[in-house]
């Protein structure tokens, strides 16, 4: 279970270094599982990926630590058009 689980995170650091093809396969095999993802939904996840990690990365540790998480919600597939920011607290 744990050789699975870094696995796991060692794929993802691979496509966060900037290898995007890298990214969106693990995330079509890591969050889609056996459901059949296309690749426009694991790119569009992928991207969204990348995104997060750039804006928390962009935080102060502080902020991050006292529970201020702010997640863009991701963009719906159907129309392209993200929604509004929110904010995960403690």
């Amino acid at each position: 279970m744990a050789r699975a689980f870094y696995g796991r995170i060692l794929a993802h650091e691979e496509g966060l270094a900037g290898n995007d093809v890298v990214l969106a396969e693990t995330v079509s095999r890591n969050i889609f599982g056996a459901v059949a993802a296309s690749a426009l939904a694991a790119g569009a996840m992928a991207a969204y990926i990348r995104a997060a990690v750039k804006g928390l990365r962009s935080r102060a540790a502080g902020t991050l630590i006292a529970g201020h998480i702010p997640f863009e919600a991701s963009p719906s597939l159907s129309t392209g058009a993200g929604s509004q920011l929110s904010e995960v607290s403690p």
